[in-house]
């Protein structure tokens, strides 16, 4: 056998042992990869803000994925890791970002300053929401490679100060995909459909789970195609953008609300992770 060819055959199991790893910037919205020791032992179980956080193997090591609350103050914080009776904790800094502010002006006020009806229809669709955003599945994750749900124009990025009507409102915490209506959405990873609904910030919208408290959410589309509990594999899952706009937010469970953890996107899409809550996803016409 030829040696070069048998030298890349012995490394394939080792290359089969690295999961890729998003990257890492840590600030407010930003993601921390902290190495836990070798796979030789059991995985520990480790918690930011109270929160379990994911746990992958890369290079023959466990690491904790941590994502960064958006509000998150400059400065040291600490994630807990148990294993089993044995507590201990791991400190890091964060540091600063400024994030670019984009005004909006909203034609339905009642997007920007809901009227009791609406106040008490929001209300009523929190618990449901944030049950599929606290979704946690003990499951593996061998891959946080996530492709783009549908391929348009990135026409809103991630982490910008937002403000309706001259109304500072919650920052934006997700990547707008702007594509004619009918295109096909699908799944960017494996993932199992939890929660699918009519909501009113988020209009139509699919909650997929991909295990350890990684959710990703479907936002502002014509129509939905699928139902609860529906294994999706990288398949055809969720109809088409609402008018010009898909919202995609990747969230992850590593924080005080999934809700509140979204991802930052980089060039490979998995990203740094930004972590604020309720996204006011409002669409614009024309754009």
């Amino acid at each position: 056998m030829n040696k070069a060819l048998l030298a890349c055959l012995l490394l394939i199991p080792q290359l089969a042992l690295s999961s890729p790893l998003p990257k890492q910037l840590v600030v407010p919205g930003g993601i921390i990869n902290i190495e836990l020791g070798s796979v030789a032992r059991p995985a520990p179980e480790v918690f930011f803000q109270k929160k379990r956080v994911l746990i992958l193997e890369n290079d023959n090591k466990w690491v904790a994925v941590v994502g960064i609350p958006l509000n998150s103050k400059v400065g040291q914080h600490s994630i807990t890791i148990q294993s089993g009776k044995q507590k201990t904790h791991s400190n890091f800094e964060v540091a600063a970002k400024d994030y670019p502010a984009q005004y909006i002006t909203l034609k339905n006020k009642r997007m920007v300053n809901p009227n009791p009806d609406d106040l008490k229809r929001i209300s009523g669709e929190r618990p449901a929401i944030n049950k599929a955003l606290n979704t946690w599945t003990e499951q593996p994750v061998d891959d946080l490679s996530f492709s783009l749900p549908v391929q348009g124009r990135l026409s809103s990025p991630f982490g910008l100060k937002r403000f309706f009507n001259n109304q500072p409102k919650n920052p934006h915490s997700g990547l707008d995909i702007a594509a004619p209506t009918g295109t096909a959405i699908t799944a960017p990873a494996p993932g199992v459909v939890i929660n699918t609904g009519s909501y009113y910030y988020n209009g139509n919208t699919v909650f997929l789970d991909h295990g350890q408290g990684l959710v990703t959410g479907y936002f502002h589309m014509s129509k939905i195609t699928v139902q609860n509990c529906c294994a999706n594999r990288h398949s055809h899952y969720c109809a088409s953008p609402w008018r010009s706009y898909q919202y995609w937010k990747l969230l992850l469970q590593w924080q005080y609300c999934i809700f509140r953890s979204r991802p930052r996107f980089s060039n490979r899409i998995f990203p740094y992770v930004e972590n604020y809550c309720a996204s006011r996803a409002v669409s614009r016409n024309g754009d």
